[in-house]
């Protein structure tokens, strides 16, 4: 049960239907943020009973009930950045409403172990408010919130990175049950902007946008997505997330995303680990390559289905330009309009490797278009054991096209693919007739 403080006991008393929607007052906000912390506004964050306060000594408990107002927020955080750290406690439900930017945030920046337990609270940045993100995570700053809503926030300034939470390299967070909604960034990061530790656990990041990667996020260090939706994002890269350093995505839905290239996700040149495993990537769209997918780095998917994703020009599904692997896995009724409904495997340095899965029902629209399922442009193309059906384009193949020579063994099944399964290829197909 919620532990109720002297301070909310008090607005209880006074107002039977008490306005949960708080403002954070500036003068009182520059004063706090420059060290002055107004005595009278200390009770607003009380102590949960039976729990020492901010720095009641080495390895102590900490936890703070933060009052429903957004200087209570802004003064718990910068006693716990003075300590070691600590657990806040919002208040149900509350809406705190930031309207001050300080240094392109609207709260102090995260220098300590700081986790915030949201009670379905909304952290919100006001319309009108000058443009700031919400949480900035420095260097050995631990961020840990739950069950909360983080919303407009807007990395507006050129190169901003990060519109509702940046973390900076050496930087962690881990948020679990969080929602990230309309939130923008002028570079990259809609939502989040990760260069340290980030883990997403039972999230919601929908109709955020950036304006070069990572419509919702963009990733250069460790990322985990778990049990998440990233929906209805979009950027110019990676309208879902831009991907670099090493990025884990399991049991997740990425859906209705929108960028130039990969709708949905975006790996970028240099060190790159992308694994998505029991997931579906669905519905996502690229104006130009990349449905879903578009890879320049190791990636590999997993138990996961790629379906209804469509591209402006090539992959509809994926479009692949270094080492893919995909395994026990659906890539189907995805569209392009020129080359590789399914899967492009797009140059000469493309390495693709299909085991045990399914490549069935995607299309190539346009005239002259070919590769419904696979098309292989000078890369290196290994099929084992799988399925490549009721794959369509307007000139054959519809199966599979190749420039060079491929290895499809014979466990796989090429057929009624239209208009031809793989005749017509310039490199013929092995296992392969019609």
């Amino acid at each position: 049960m919620a532990q109720m403080t002297e301070d909310t006991a008090g607005r209880a008393a006074r107002s039977p239907v008490p306005d949960l929607t708080v403002r954070a007052r500036p003068g009182l906000v520059r004063g706090l943020l420059a060290g002055t912390v107004a005595a009278g506004l200390a009770g607003a964050v009380a102590l949960v009973p039976g729990l020492p306060a901010v720095g009641a000594g080495a390895g102590a408990p900490v936890v703070r009930s933060v009052a429903c107002d957004s200087d209570a927020l802004i003064e718990a955080l910068l006693l716990a950045n003075a300590g070691s750290g600590g657990t806040l406690s919002l208040a149900r439900q509350c809406t705190y409403t930031l309207t001050v930017n300080q240094d392109g945030n609207g709260l102090p920046p995260i220098t300590q172990a700081v986790n915030i337990l949201g009670n379905d609270a909304r952290l919100v940045r006001e319309a009108t408010a000058a443009p700031f993100r919400v949480f900035n995570v420095r260097a050995g700053g631990d961020l840990t919130l739950r069950g909360l809503t983080v919303a407009g926030g807007s990395a507006a300034a050129a190169a901003s990175s990060g519109g509702a939470i940046r973390i900076e390299q050496g930087g962690a967070g881990t948020f679990t049950d969080v929602t990230f909604s309309g939130n923008n960034a002028q570079s990259q990061g809609g939502a989040v902007f990760n260069a340290g530790s980030l883990s997403l656990v039972e999230c919601v990041l929908r109709g955020n946008a950036s304006g070069l990667d990572g419509g919702a996020v963009f990733n250069t260090d460790s990322l985990t997505v778990d049990r998440s939706r990233l929906e209805g994002n979009s950027s110019t890269n990676g309208g879902a997330l831009t991907a670099e350093g090493k990025v884990t995505i399991r049991n997740s839905t990425l859906a209705g995303n929108h960028a130039t290239g990969g709708g949905a996700i975006d790996t970028r040149i240099g060190p790159i680990s992308l694994t998505i495993d029991q997931s579906t990537i669905s519905g996502n769209s690229a104006s130009r390559s990349g449905g879903a997918i578009s890879t320049t780095g190791e990636t590999y998917v997993r138990h996961s289905t790629v379906d209804g994703n469509t591209a402006g020009q090539v992959g509809g599904g994926i479009f692949n330009l270094q080492d893919l692997t995909v395994e026990d896995s659906r890539i189907t009724g995805n569209t392009a309009t020129t080359f590789g409904g399914g899967i492009d495997n797009g140059t000469a340095n493309a390495q693709a490797v299909i085991r045990r899965s399914e490549v069935s029902g995607n299309t190539v629209s346009d005239a002259g278009g070919v590769a419904g399922g696979i098309g292989n442009r000078d890369g290196t193309l290994v099929v084992n054991s799988t399925r490549i059906t009721d794959n369509v384009s307007t000139t054959a193949p519809g199966g599979v096209f190749t420039t060079t020579p491929v290895t499809v063994d014979n466990a796989s099944t090429i057929v009624r693919n239209r208009p031809t399964n793989c005749a017509g290829s310039p490199v013929p197909v092995p296992n392969c007739s019609g």
